[in-house]
């Protein structure tokens, strides 16, 4: 089990790095979140793998629908 401080800061780095990719520093901790409800706090290795590739791909995925939503109103 990860501790509550190895949580935080994976948290930080993944916000930091998708920061200087172009995300949002609000989307990013939201995202996480989701993603973690679905992995649980062990599945930060699978968040990290790839330089965040899990992430990203939620993030877009995300970003996608609500591209198409705001074209189907």
């Amino acid at each position: 089990m990860q501790s509550k401080i190895a949580a935080s800061m994976g948290m930080d780095t993944a916000v930091e790095s998708m920061h200087q990719l172009g995300f949002g520093k609000q989307l990013v901790p939201e995202m996480l979140k989701e993603l973690l409800d679905v992995y649980g706090t062990s599945g930060w290795p699978y968040i990290e793998e790839a330089s965040y590739k899990l992430l990203i791909e939620a993030i877009l995925n995300k970003q996608q629908g609500s591209a198409e939503d705001k074209v189907n109103i």
